[in-house]
């Protein structure tokens, strides 16, 4: 009985160490990125295929999307249900050359479609003795930013962390950094932030309204020149032109629109690029009374441009 017992006992070690064995060598199989963040994502190469898993852990009720900028060159297979928590994809290559792998979660504010978050993955496909392989070209980009209050509403607002002041409303679909799509109704900006400077644009042309937000440690400086056909209403801070914004924003910049839409937009992790810092940042509550809704954000401005709005939570 005894002699039965070790038996047992040493098989039970035997799989148990097996096993560890496998989860190991399972583990170092798949590449990590984004590991600090809400939203990790591992991957492995598997017969010139990706098979990647995007989690998020920031309690989004937003489910995982998986998109390839040209078909032409792979394929995104979604396996199992996507969700909100998680999302599990085969990438596959179709023909040799270069294209994007895009993981999002995205919102819909009166039929603009606005990326919550968005990995950007760019791939290249290559021809080997074996046939296609896929690989990605470096560790992609993780852009937040952006944010829709009273999504289904007649009046929602979007919230544009990672606006591109030179791109159309085709090529972008949103204005300004606060972009009140059916009309600004009764919502209304307040800041208590000095630094924090709100310019509101209301046009006589349309019903659509946005602003720009800007941070400055100089907010007692006021510079009155606006001009033009809109309306520049000062909330606080300096008063300025947003069409000459947009003007000098396209001036600073020698490189291609793309190119700055890749860099403006990078707000977190991407290894390539320098060191993007925080500026400054402020508080400010977007509320609407006859919508019933009232939140607080704080904004955090970075010197590549773009700023995240972050929820506040109340103090009890």
């Amino acid at each position: 009985m005894k002699k039965k017992t070790i038996i047992i006992a040493a098989i039970i070690l035997v799989v148990l160490i097996a096993g560890l064995i496998i989860g190991i060598v399972n583990y170092k199989q798949y590449t990590r990125l984004f590991k600090d963040t809400d939203f990790p994502v591992t991957y492995k190469s598997k017969n010139g295929n990706i098979i990647l898993t995007v989690k998020d852990k920031s309690n989004s009720d937003i489910t995982w999307t998986a998109t390839i900028a040209d078909l032409d060159y792979a394929t995104a297979e979604i396996k199992g249900k996507a969700s909100t928590k998680k999302m599990k994809c085969v990438i596959s290559p179709v023909e040799a050359g270069i294209t994007t792998l895009s993981l999002t979660k995205t919102a819909d504010a009166a039929g603009i479609n606005v990326d919550k978050t968005r990995i950007d993955l760019p791939i290249y496909i290559s021809e080997t003795p074996d046939g296609l392989v896929i690989n990605f070209m470096d560790d992609g980009t993780l852009i937040e930013g952006n944010d829709v209050l009273g999504a289904d509403t007649d009046h929602p607002v979007i919230l544009c962390g990672n606006y591109v002041p030179y791109k159309t409303e085709e090529e972008l679909g949103i204005f300004g950094n606060i972009d009140f799509v059916k009309g600004k109704s009764d919502w209304n900006i307040e800041t208590d932030s000095e630094g924090l400077l709100v310019y509101l644009n209301e046009s006589e042309d349309t019903e659509r309204c946005y602003a720009f937000l800007a941070y400055t440690d100089n907010a007692g400086l006021v510079e009155d020149d606006a001009s033009g056909t809109d309306s520049v209403e000062k909330i606080t801070g300096t008063i300025i032109d947003p069409a000459k914004e947009v003007s000098s924003a396209t001036d600073a910049t020698s490189t291609s629109a793309d190119s700055v839409d890749s860099t403006n937009s990078t707000n977190a992790t991407n290894a390539t690029n320098t060191t993007i810092e925080e500026k400054g940042s402020g508080i400010i509550t977007l509320s609407s009374s006859s919508l019933g809704i009232s939140v607080k954000k704080k904004v955090t401005f970075y010197t590549d441009g773009h700023m995240t709005f972050e929820p506040v939570e109340e103090q009890k």
